[in-house]
Order: C-alpha cells, then structure tokens, then sequence
C-alpha cells in the first residue's frame, strides 16, 4: 500500500510537471502573438493550472469515477444466478466481438421499426419482448 501511495504521488508530481510545461509552451507560442499578451514562466503556467482547478473543477481527468460503477456492477453480477450470467456472458461478447445481438435488436430498434431486422448471425436468438 505504500509503493502505490508513492506511485500515485510521483504519478501526480509528474502529470503536474508535464501539464505546466505544455500550458507555458501553448500560452507563450499563441497568446503572444494573438492578443498582444506577455509570455509566462513555469510556476506561472504550473499556478494557471493549480488556478483553474480550482475555478472549473477537474486538473487531471478522473478515470473510472464517471458512467461505470464498478460496484454496482458487482452487486449486480453476485446477485444473479447461473442463467443470467450465462445470458449477459453471451450479450457482452457478442457486442464486444461486433456480432449481432440481442441488445442489437432489442425493444428500441424494434420501436422504430415494423418487422425485426435480419441479423447476420444466425446462432444468435431473437427474443419476442
């Protein structure tokens, strides 16, 4: 636990560094010369960032934190039994493999459309929901 803990802050230290650096270079090579504005330092460029965190929120995306809940969705799968695993086992590969799939011509593409759509996987099934 303490390696990661001097991993993520070393990784943080970095990423800081590595931001500084590439706002400096954009602000001194653009706005210069666009507004008539003077060039900045380093800890003036490294001070921006540390400014606009704090202004408009995020310095550094948070990967993982947004859409996908991790524990949701283990909740979800320790809750279902055999049969539901082995559906969503076969909806999860036949989407991460571009195959046609349940999800693929599920209640919304048949909302907009009369008949269901050929599907050019024959081994998959179309359920009647």
């Amino acid at each position: 636990m303490k390696n990661a803990t001097i991993r993520f802050i070393c990784i943080i230290i970095v990423a800081l560094f590595a931001l500084s650096f590439i706002t400096q270079q954009l602000w001194n090579a653009l706005l210069p010369a666009i507004f008539n504005l003077p060039t900045i330092s380093f800890l003036q460029a490294a001070g921006l960032l540390i400014l606009s965190r704090l202004l408009f929120g995020h310095l550094l995306p948070r990967f993982g934190r947004r859409g996908f809940d991790r524990r949701a969705l283990f909740e979800k799968w320790h809750n279902m039994n055999d049969e539901e695993r082995e559906q969503y086992r076969h909806r999860f590969d036949s989407l991460r493999h571009g195959r046609c799939s349940e999800h693929h011509h599920g209640r919304h593409h048949r909302r907009h459309t009369e008949k269901k759509p050929e599907c050019e996987c024959p081994d998959t099934p179309h359920d009647d929901k």
